[in-house]
């Protein structure tokens, strides 16, 4: 664990649970997707594995009855398996990155030769950062 890391983590556990509860018109919209992932990534950071991960199914279960299982807007796979890997639970983890990285190839593929982030080393990073949920 990096000083950096222990230091968000003991910031994190002075928030109060309240203030984390989400307004439920909200869920009703893209941002509560992207709300639920960025709560579920502070509870995680936070080592409240449960919590995130019911975030990160919230997601999921969202994103399918809305016919929104895009990797790009809604990466929940990548989210659940790091908390899998916090549990111990390297397999499921495996393959939830294979079934990301499964579903986000057609989006590759299709994207105009050179606009996808991956195409230059330095926007990669800055392109995955800015992905919503």
């Amino acid at each position: 664990m990096s000083l950096h890391t222990a230091d968000r983590s003991a910031d994190a556990a002075t928030v109060p649970e309240s203030s984390l509860q989400m307004p439920k018109p909200l869920l009703e919209t893209r941002y509560g997707l992207y709300y639920l992932r960025a709560r579920g990534r502070f509870n995680l950071e936070r080592g409240n594995t449960r919590a995130a991960m019911k975030d990160f199914d919230t997601c999921r279960e969202i994103a399918a009855e809305w016919s929104l299982d895009l990797p790009e807007l809604a990466p929940w796979r990548v989210d659940m398996a790091e908390a899998m890997l916090h549990l111990g639970q390297s397999a499921r983890a495996r393959e939830l990155v294979d079934e990301h990285l499964v579903r986000l190839r057609p989006a590759v593929e299709t994207s105009p030769a050179g606009s996808h982030p991956s195409a230059t080393p330095a926007a990669g990073g800055a392109a995955r950062n800015s992905t919503g949920c």
